[in-house]
């Protein structure tokens, strides 16, 4: 993880800044003064703690870990017996309407899961991503790497957010629960 990303990231209380510091092999972001940090995983920094997860963000979280592994393929299914127009296009058709993100504009994505919409933003344009799933979000590192896509990502809950306010021109979410 390189420190000029961490400069986006805020502690999702606080929403004080957050450094990185490096200990016992492992990496942190760390709140100065509060002693408050989070561990970073193969440069995912982990906002929700062990075990603190609860409520339907937990049913949630333990499902995607489950189906994390053929989730794109579940839903290129479903888009076949809804016979949409072809999911390629209407992924494009969906941002096109909703997001209208145009280039440069920085874009956070609540619920990233496998990162589905990375290909269909502009190349230079900023990327952030968010989700309860590790699983879904290790699916989404890989996508990225194969796109030769930048995209910062995080585990961590919608209602948390770990960015200072006015971090994003866009935000959006397709298909994240809520209750």
């Amino acid at each position: 993880m390189s420190s000029q990303s961490l400069t986006t990231y805020s502690d999702p209380d606080t929403k004080q800044p957050l450094r990185l510091t490096h200990r016992e092999a492992r990496d942190f972001l760390a709140q100065e003064g509060s002693g408050c940090e989070y561990p970073v995983i193969d440069g995912i920094p982990i906002f929700i703690p062990a075990g603190q997860m609860t409520g339907s963000n937990r049913q949630y979280q333990e499902f995607y870990d489950k189906i994390a592994f053929f989730y794109d393929q579940y839903i290129a299914l479903i888009s076949w017996l809804c016979r949409w127009k072809g999911w390629r296009a209407a992924r494009a058709e969906l941002i096109r309407q909703v997001a209208g993100v145009r280039p440069g504009e920085r874009v956070l994505e609540v619920g990233i899961g496998t990162g589905l919409y990375l290909e269909l933003f502009p190349r230079d344009t900023p990327y952030a991503g968010v989700d309860i799933s590790w699983k879904m979000l290790a699916r989404c590192r890989r996508r990225a790497a194969r796109l030769h896509r930048a995209v910062r990502l995080c585990l961590a809950q919608a209602e948390a957010l770990p960015f200072p306010d006015e971090s994003f021109d866009v935000v959006f979410s397709v298909g994240g629960v809520t209750l």
